[in-house]
């Protein structure tokens, strides 16, 4: 009932053979842009909801095609980026914890761009290639480490705990097992 009477609030008036709306299952249907995005682009006003007097409840609202339509380009265009979303980055680089990494960005110590996600509408941070290369002139991860040295990381590890070699951690902040390169590079060398 509420999301009725939110929708009511900020419909305009549609008439009835007017082709430049459909409703809002026909649009999700005909787009493919999830209902809960097109849902969260009226509550944000990005688009118009309409408003049909000869229905009644929820098939009485419409949204306005071209704006669907736009919306559903953008959703097209997102999916064919190349940049990697940070779940993504965090398995190619051995790390489990997006949670961590996403503090770590956050921090502003390693390049990345945060964006609405098209589906859920949710902002997220994505890395380019130019993001990833940064992150590995000056980060490295035991995966990294491994294929970079040729050691197994129980060798590493063992490094480690004979060096004392730590995770980067400003401010004891706990980004995961994330290391400066200059200390792996001073420890390989």
């Amino acid at each position: 009932m509420a999301l009725i009477s939110d929708l009511k609030s900020r419909a305009v008036q549609v008439s009835e053979g007017d082709a430049n709306w459909e409703g809002l299952l026909n649009a999700r249907r005909r787009s493919g842009v999830d209902l809960k995005r097109i849902l969260g682009a009226i509550r944000d006003s990005e688009i118009k909801v309409g408003l049909r007097d000869s229905m009644d409840g929820y098939g009485a609202f419409s949204v306005r095609i071209d704006q669907i339509d736009n919306m559903e380009v953008a959703v097209q265009q997102s999916r064919n980026v190349t940049d990697l979303n940070l779940t993504d980055f965090c398995h190619s680089v051995g790390l489990r914890s997006t949670i961590k990494l996403r503090a770590f960005l956050e921090a502003g110590h390693s390049p990345a761009t945060l964006r609405r996600h098209p589906t859920t509408g949710k902002d997220q941070f994505y890395l380019s290639e130019s993001d990833v290369a940064a992150f590995h002139l000056k980060f490295m991860t035991l995966p990294t480490i491994e294929q970079s040295s040729g050691n197994d990381r129980n060798k590493i590890r063992a490094w480690f705990r004979k060096t004392g070699t730590k995770p980067f951690a400003p401010n004891s902040a706990d980004y995961g097992k994330v290391y400066l390169r200059k200390d792996i590079n001073a420890l390989l060398n």
